[in-house]
């Protein structure tokens, strides 16, 4: 496996729990917790990607769900999702979403 290619993925329930996932393994857990919750996630960084604005951010208070991106124009965004029961923090390089989140 090529190390450059993993992005840290960081998990906060009780503790803090940091893991590593390829490109592809953070857009699959982002598709699942997008199609579990019924969130806009993709389209949220589609418009991030788009460039027009440089971060992008919504709030559901039922259930609870906060989910805040942003990119500093090098095409990486930067995303925090808190769910109540746990927050994830990771990067993703936007050019690669259009490539892995097709279904």
């Amino acid at each position: 496996m090529n190390t450059a290619r993993l992005t840290k993925v960081v998990n906060r329930r009780t503790e803090r729990a940091v893991d590593y996932a390829t490109p592809e393994g953070v857009v699959a857990l982002l598709r699942g917790l997008a199609e579990k919750r019924d969130l806009p996630l993709f389209r949220m960084l589609e418009i991030l990607s788009e460039g027009q604005v440089n971060s992008v951010s919504f709030t559901r208070n039922s259930p609870y769900v906060r989910f805040y991106a942003y990119t500093n124009g090098n095409n990486r965004a930067t995303i925090s999702l808190n769910m109540g029961e746990g927050e994830y923090e990771t990067t993703l390089d936007l050019a690669e979403l259009t490539e892995f989140s097709t279904k």
